[in-house]
């Protein structure tokens, strides 16, 4: 069959269009005018739904749309089958997740703020999470307060316990650093024991043994190779339950931990000198230190991390310059100890002037830490010098001082010409002078004839 569609066309457009008519119905004013009647045509307002229209189908569909979404996003969702889960900030990129255990399948997600961990973990699908190792936050405190972190780890460990609640966490403390933040770090470290003992089946690893010393750092707050193998262990041992406490190194068992250490201060003016060399190669130098325990060592005007034979090192932030044009360095603080008390002293803060360490109290055969400061306050006219230096020193001894007990001592630069610089018998009922000679006034010799404020 043809169809000839222009003669079809042609008709169409000489065709009239009349309204249909019902002359039965009753007429108007004009009985002449016959009532118009249109074909009803089916109808749907899209925008706005009508009063006669029913909304239990449309209900529905926005419904099944609702749950088609759902599915989606469900289903392009990374899965994860492996039994361990690592969740750390960049420290943790080197980790190699197959080391962690011989028998244990383990994934690492970086996680950069505390905050956006628990949008991370719903990008993801974990099928089958038996450990969770959460390590985050370093980011976090350049910006944000303790207070507020805290509360974010908080909801973070809430929404891990309530997708899985047989899944076991481990909640890592932060790193050092070195950089003004360290305290700050080690406040929101003491936080986190207390968060983690909330929530049943978690655990804290504290990583006490990366506190002693900056030279597991390549810059202020990443860890260099020989940090991320310390980081490493210590997680892994926190994952085992092997994480060794320490334990005083008595020859017996019956033995107590001795409760004397010999303490001292120098300041040695530059570890290097043009004669002596090396002064902690020098034979002198070790002859008269080998016998101490811990030393102290003020204005060492380098950033190497030196030793001597038997001790461990600590040091402080970073030695500067005076200026562009200066020949050496300035400053810094270092601590030597005994490698015998390795597992029991460790930083406390760090900064140019202070250098905190703690004790602990199993090597005291004490109920209580003792916190020693080791000083060094630039002279009083001194471009260094800043004159919050002892207002800082005072806030730092009143808040370890509610921990355990406080020692400071140092370099203070402190010129006192001929005034006393004993203990006065005047209002002292601990000290009795009964020599021949106690009533008389006491004289000083001194050749520094010199009084400065500190």
């Amino acid at each position: 069959m043809i169809i000839d569609a222009g003669k079809n066309t042609e008709k169409m457009r000489n065709t009239e269009l009349h309204p249909k008519t019902d002359p039965d119905l009753p007429s108007t004013e004009d009985t002449n005018t016959p009532i118009t009647f249109y074909t009803p045509v089916g109808t749907r307002n899209p925008i706005l739904i009508l009063e006669d229209e029913k909304t239990e189908q449309r209900l529905d569909i926005d419904k099944i749309q609702r749950v088609n979404k759902e599915e989606v996003a469900t289903s392009t969702n990374k899965i994860i089958t492996e039994s361990t889960i690592i969740i750390c900030v960049s420290n943790g990129h080197k980790l190699d997740t197959k080391l962690l255990g011989p028998d244990t399948s383990s994934a690492y997600i970086r996680c950069q703020i505390i905050g956006s961990a628990e949008n991370i973990l719903k990008q993801h699908d974990l099928k089958n999470p038996k450990t969770i190792i959460l390590h985050s936050g370093t980011n976090d405190i350049e910006k944000r307060s303790v207070e507020s972190i805290c509360k974010d780890t908080h909801l973070l460990l809430s929404f891990i316990k309530s997708k899985h609640p047989h899944t076991r966490i481990i909640l890592s403390s932060l790193l050092p650093r070195n950089d003004y933040l360290l305290e700050k770090a080690q406040k929101l470290n003491e936080q986190l024991i207390k968060i983690s003992s909330e929530f049943t089946n978690t655990n804290l690893v504290k990583h006490d043994n990366l506190f002693r010393s900056t030279a597991i750092l390549y810059d202020k707050k990443h860890l260099n190779s020989k940090g991320v193998k310390i980081f490493a262990k210590n997680l892994k041992g926190a994952y085992f339950g092997t994480t060794k406490k320490y334990q005083p190194t008595n020859k017996s068992s019956h033995q107590q931990p001795s409760t004397m250490l010999s303490i001292s201060a120098w300041n040695i003016h530059g570890l290097k000198h043009k004669t002596l060399g090396d002064k902690l190669s020098n034979i002198d130098f070790i002859e008269n230190v080998k016998d101490l325990d811990l030393i102290f060592l003020t204005e060492t005007w380098s950033n190497e991390i030196n030793s001597i034979p038997g001790f461990v090192t600590l040091s402080t932030i970073t030695a500067t310059r005076k200026s562009n044009s200066a020949c050496r360095l300035s400053g810094r603080i270092s601590l030597l100890f005994k490698k015998e008390f390795e597992n029991a002293i460790f930083i406390e803060k760090q900064t140019k002037n202070f250098l905190w360490c703690r004790i602990d109290n199993t090597i005291l055969n004490s109920t209580k830490d003792l916190f020693i400061c080791g000083v060094y306050i630039p002279p009083e006219r001194s471009s260094y010098f800043d004159e919050d230096i002892f207002h800082n020193l005072e806030n730092d001894v009143v808040y370890f001082s509610k921990k355990g007990n406080v020692t400071l001592l140092g370099d203070f630069n402190a010129r006192t010409s001929k005034l006393e610089d004993f203990v006065s018998k005047e209002g002292n009922t601990f000290i009795n002078d009964i020599t021949e000679t106690s009533l008389e006034p006491k004289t000083r010799d001194n050749f520094d004839s010199c009084v400065n404020n500190h």
